[in-house]
């Protein structure tokens, strides 16, 4: 998506909505006791998984996701999810959107693509945040209350 077609007049662009600080950018071999720790200090934070040398987001994960991981570790880490990475039980499923779109693109791209976490890119390409499902949710109501904004 570039912006610009479907942009309803007068609707918020995702940079203007939310705070997109909820998240934690880690690395891909961060060991399941330190994201542990991680959730203990920030536990409605959303972790993304970042890979410097190749300059690429990997995946994300959640404390629901965590919980899972330790409650039914997959096959290869039954006794030992200690031992695992984040990347052994991240969801890959991410989606990438500049912030110069309007929330109904971000809302399009959702219910699409369904993606775990939508990371937010500027108008350089570079890396600008999260959106939430709470940023999200919220700038949706927001339209719900002032329907005029969009196709104004």
């Amino acid at each position: 998506m570039n912006g610009v077609e479907s942009m309803a007049i007068g609707e918020p662009l995702i940079k203007e909505v939310g705070h997109h600080d909820q998240y934690q950018v880690v690395d891909p071999d961060l060991l399941m006791p330190k994201v542990a720790a991680k959730f203990a200090e920030r536990p409605d934070d959303v972790l993304l998984i970042y890979d410097r040398e190749e300059d690429k987001f990997h995946g994300s994960f959640y404390l629901y996701e965590f919980h899972r991981a330790y409650g039914n570790p997959p096959k290869k880490w039954k006794n030992s999810i200690h031992k695992a990475t984040i990347t052994d039980v991240m969801n890959k499923n991410i989606a990438t959107i500049e912030w110069t779109a309007n929330v109904s693109q971000a809302w399009g791209l959702v219910t699409t693509k369904r993606p775990s976490a939508i990371l937010l890119k500027d108008e350089k390409g570079r890396f600008a945040g999260y959106l939430s499902n709470k940023d999200l949710w919220t700038a949706l109501e927001q339209l719900d209350e002032n329907p005029a904004l969009i196709g104004a």
